[in-house]
């Protein structure tokens, strides 16, 4: 699917834009919100929004540099499009994006949620049950004949075959979310 299918949003505090890729619910979160795929436009620094019960990991998905204050002691630094941190949503975090938009994919899971973010460099074959999501960063990618490329986003729902995501691009990178267990349920 290409990023221009999903509808764009302004962030709560006005200090960015989001598409939601997709989310799912678990029986045990009051809000029936588990999970959440999503890839936001950091257009300018300040403040995230909270997300008190979640964990976020976040992937820089673009070029550009974008400096974290508030997850840990230090200044957290995503230099290279590919690199990820996970941390609460109920820390308050600022960005500074460097005076340059960047892109960022983001997972939002709750505490019974199993999912995780991962950079891929060469091809891979993912278990049978999990939900997937992989943006490109560079390389063209191949999933069941189609190719995905930079500017659209793969999503394999769960199955009980193994998802093969391919590659024969030598500078190929993506960023790719899975989501597996029983509140992987897409709604």
């Amino acid at each position: 699917m290409s990023l221009n299918d999903f509808p764009v949003r302004r962030w709560r505090n006005g200090r960015g834009i989001t598409r939601e890729i997709a989310a799912g619910t678990a029986a045990d979160n009051a809000a029936g919100i588990g999970w959440r795929v999503s890839l936001a436009d950091i257009t300018e620094e300040g403040a995230f929004s909270l997300f008190p019960g979640f964990i976020r990991t976040l992937g820089l998905a673009s070029e550009g540099m974008l400096t974290l204050t508030g997850i840990r002691r230090d200044a957290c630094i995503l230099r290279s499009a590919g690199e990820t941190v996970r941390f609460d949503g109920a820390m308050p975090v600022e960005a500074c994006c460097h005076g340059r938009p960047v892109r960022a994919f983001n997972l939002m899971m709750g505490p019974s949620v199993i999912g995780k973010m991962a950079l891929l460099r060469q091809s891979v074959t993912f278990a049978p049950g999990a939900t997937l999501f992989a943006l490109p960063l560079s390389g063209a990618w191949t999933f069941e004949n189609n190719v995905v490329r930079m500017g659209m986003i793969l999503t394999a729902t769960r199955g009980c075959r193994p998802v093969a995501l391919m590659t024969e691009s030598p500078d190929a990178a993506a960023l790719a979310v899975t989501i597996s267990g029983e509140s992987s349920g897409l709604r």
